[in-house]
């Protein structure tokens, strides 16, 4: 039987009533609508600011605002970010998203992590911002 999706999760009752010229009857029906998994990302979109010769973290908190059974993938768009895990489930908690700046140059990338799994696909944007660290000493103070 297809539920309509404007029914929120829970149990319902109801009966089919027949009426026919040979008989009237009464069927109970009992229908449990289930809450489906939702996933929650936060934060939702990253920029992030990271001096040429370092690396970075950033720290997802992920969380499941729905019904049991989450499960889903973790896939980045790009090589420079590298996200702790490949998938998620309803005890996930947490992602650290490495970002490997080895091989960036100063500039501004673009990319995003992507969480697909149950029904919907969450899509988290990222930037990341190359920066460059002038040092300048004169004299003996050091100017940053």
């Amino acid at each position: 039987m297809s539920i309509p999706l404007l029914f929120r999760w829970g149990k319902y009752t109801g009966e089919i009533q027949i009426q026919t010229n040979g008989g009237n009857v009464t069927i109970p029906v009992q229908v449990h609508v289930q809450q489906k998994p939702d996933l929650v990302v936060q934060p939702d979109n990253i920029i992030k600011e990271i001096t040429i010769g370092q690396n970075g973290l950033e720290i997802l908190q992920l969380s499941n605002h729905g019904g049991k059974e989450l499960n889903g993938t973790v896939t980045s768009t790009e090589p420079w970010m590298l996200p702790s895990i490949s998938t998620y489930n309803d005890t996930t908690q947490t992602l650290d998203l490495q970002f490997s700046t080895e091989n960036l140059k100063a500039g501004i990338y673009n990319g995003s992590l992507l969480f697909v799994g149950n029904h919907k696909t969450i899509v988290v944007s990222v930037q990341l911002q190359m920066v460059v660290t002038i040092r300048l000493t004169i004299g003996s103070k050091k100017y940053l």
